[in-house]
């Protein structure tokens, strides 16, 4: 409900004096024209990831120390966490997007569709006692599908990382750098 007071009473302070204070300029007693409404903020989309892979599936081989040597594998689990790091992983990624970004773009829905790695933790330390275990380099390999409020049909997109043995990476930054660019596909520039 929108009310308009026309010819509002106006009651004019007096100085110390007992002289009317002069404040402003008078009143024509014509009310001036409302100011523009601020246009309504689109929406901002929702986003959802699914992993359509078994968590505990071997997504590739990792490697330690020096000359990267064979050194056990790497799980869908270790790149993508549980329910919750994944969630933080995505919400991280949407807010380097940009919220401007998000408005009124339609809800997408992702769907990780494949993943394969070589990595290696080139600081594993003297027999694998001590050093950054974490710090990984290599090559990582995304595939998702993925559509928006009204696509007829999914589109898929790749994303390849090459991760420097000089900047490198945990499992979860991994991840958060492949949604990165795929966000930068996917979601319009603001």
């Amino acid at each position: 409900m929108l009310v308009l007071v026309v010819g509002a009473l106006t009651a004019t302070p007096l100085c110390a004096t007992g002289k009317a204070h002069q404040a402003g300029p008078a009143s024509t007693g014509i009310p001036s024209p409302p100011a523009p409404a601020a246009p309504p903020l689109r929406a901002l989309a929702q986003v959802r990831l699914l992993v359509d892979l078994p968590r505990t599936q071997r997504a590739g081989a990792r490697a330690a120390g020096m000359l990267c040597l064979p050194n056990g594998v790497v799980r869908v689990v270790d790149l993508v966490g549980g329910d919750a790091a994944l969630e933080a992983t995505v919400r991280a990624a949407l807010a380097r997007a940009g919220e401007t970004r998000l408005r009124g773009g339609g809800d997408i829905e992702i769907h990780l569709t494949e993943v394969s790695v070589k990595l290696c933790a080139r600081k594993w330390g003297a027999f694998g006692i001590g050093g950054d275990h974490g710090a990984l380099s290599g090559e990582a390999n995304y595939a998702f599908r993925w559509t928006r409020t009204g696509d007829a049909e999914p589109r898929s997109a790749r994303i390849a990382l090459s991760i420097d043995r000089h900047a490198p990476m945990t499992a979860g930054e991994i991840t958060g750098r492949a949604l990165d660019l795929l966000f930068d596909r996917i979601i319009p520039a603001a």
